[in-house]
Order: structure tokens, then sequence, then C-alpha cells
């Protein structure tokens, strides 16, 4: 078969099995890693697995403080497992954009700081908006990160969310959707850059609260498909904007 034609159709399959197997590692590994790590330091505490296992039904906001240590070792240890296949499978990937983004570093690390504030001005409306509503409450997948952060091994965490979570969403959710969109289906740009950001948005949280995080899908599409598929722009977006929302958490507490 010719060369090129292999060639096309390893990369229509590549942008559909990287999305679906890096999707499965998201949501299996933690049902692995954690009640594994609750087995072994169950070892050592008799009673506290079948506490664990009580456990599973309750929001994070309501676990233990063991329990919560547990799932910030989980969520640290997965992130990073999936970071360092993330490297080892896209490093010649990587180190082209990055060679790509280092050529106007001050001009994108200043479109950066432009998307970010873009990011916060929006955020802040939807706050406003929310209070205009009478909507209350948190988003679920808020209170989970606030309730881990808390936690004895908050400081894995505060890492998971502010180092390893941009670096992983950004391959998901832009290198490999939104290449799925755009290089498979043949999507214009403007629908791969919304139905991307929409998917995104659902993942983080499927309520009314849903529209909290799609506006930053949405940006973070945006600087992706306007800067040539560079995926270090949207990453030091999302990495931005992760680090402002990790130091208002902890104003407020």
């Amino acid at each position: 078969m010719d060369d090129r034609i292999m060639k096309s159709l390893s990369d229509n399959w590549f942008y559909l099995i990287a999305f679906l197997v890096s999707l499965g590692l998201m949501f299996f590994l933690p049902a692995i890693v954690a009640p594994t790590t609750a087995v072994i330091y169950g070892t050592g505490n008799p009673g506290f697995f079948e506490q664990f296992l009580t456990e599973l039904e309750l929001p994070l906001s309501e676990m233990s403080s063991t329990t919560l240590s547990i799932y910030a070792l989980t969520q640290f240890a997965v992130s990073l497992i999936i970071a360092i296949l993330f490297i080892i499978v896209l490093r010649k990937r990587l180190i082209n954009d990055f060679k790509e983004f280092k050529r106007d570093l001050w001009y994108n690390l200043l479109s950066i700081v432009l998307w970010f504030i873009v990011i916060t001005a929006i955020s802040v409306g939807m706050v406003v908006l929310f209070e205009l509503l009478k909507i209350e409450g948190t988003a679920e997948n808020q209170e989970g990160v606030e309730a881990l952060m808390a936690s004895k091994l908050g400081f894995l965490m505060l890492i998971s969310t502010v180092l390893l979570a941009p670096f992983i969403e950004e391959i998901i959710f832009r290198k490999f959707l939104f290449g799925l969109f755009e290089k498979t289906f043949r999507f214009p740009i403007y629908i791969a850059t919304i139905l991307s950001a929409v998917i995104f948005g659902l993942i983080h949280d499927y309520t009314i609260f849903f529209f909290m995080y799609f506006p930053l899908a949405l940006v973070l599409s945006l600087s992706y498909s306007l800067y040539k598929n560079n995926i270090f722009m949207p990453m030091g977006v999302h990495l931005l904007n992760n680090v402002f929302a990790v130091i208002m958490m902890v104003l407020v507490f």
C-alpha cells in the first residue's frame, strides 16, 4: 500500500484512539489506584478498607481526612503516569511545538497573559450573571478540588492542579480531541473549536455549572487554533488560570 495512504490512515486513527485511550486512563486508573492504596494503608489500620468502601458513595466534601488524602495521592499518581506516557508518545510533536513557541517567545508569553485576562473577565461576568439569576452552589468538580486541597496531602493536589492538569487536559482536549474533529472528521475550525469546548465543559460539569467551564474551554480552543495548533499556547493559558484559581481558593480559605 502507498506510504502516503498508510500515513493518512495512521494519523486518522491516531487522534481517535489517543483520545479514547486517554479518557479511559483518566477514568479507570483512579478506580484501580485508589482501592489499592486503601488496601495497603488498611494492612496497618484494621477496618479502614471497609470504611473506605462505605465512603465511596459520599461526595468528596464529606469523606474522612484519610480517604481524602488517598484520593489526593491517587490524583497525583494517575496524573503523573499519564503525563509521562504523553511525553513518551508525543515527544517529537512536543519538541516541535516548543521550538515554534520559542521563536516568538515574548509575543507568545504576552498573548498568554492577554488570553488569561479575557478568561478572567468572562469568569467574573459569569459569576455576576449567576448571582443575578440567584443560582447558588458550586460546581461538583470545584468542590472536589477544594476538599482534596484541604487534605493532609493537599500539596500533591496542588501540583496536580497547577502543573499536571493543564498539560494533560490540553493534550487530551486540544491535541487529541480538536485534532480528531479537524484532521480526521475534517470539520471547519470553528466547529472543531466549539465541539471540543463543549465536551471539555461537559466532562468537568454537566449541570448548570457547565456554563462556568465552557467559556474557559472556548478560549483555550481559540488560543490553540489561532496559534497554528501550538499546544504550548493553551497550556500556558490553562496553567495561568489554574494558578489564579488556586490563589483565590487559598485567600477564601
